[in-house]
């Protein structure tokens, strides 16, 4: 079988804001260039039925069919 697999990176900003809503704000309209970057990533598995999940409408070369390491 084929599956999309949704994957999450997580990086940090910091940020200097009057309130968490400013923070927040600031965050959501910055380059990702600004971001600091965790060189991981994860599986976003929270809802396996939403993140995993059957796709066959795509090219074959573009699947992935074994680990890196």
């Amino acid at each position: 079988m084929q599956y999309y697999v949704t994957i999450c990176r997580y990086g940090y900003l910091l940020i200097e804001a009057d309130s968490v809503e400013d923070a927040e704000y600031i965050a959501n309209h910055q380059m990702t260039e600004e971001v600091n970057w965790s060189d991981d990533w994860s599986v976003d598995a929270i809802d396996p039925a939403k993140d995993i999940f059957v796709e066959e409408d795509l090219d074959n070369s573009l699947f992935i069919t074994e680990p890196a390491f």
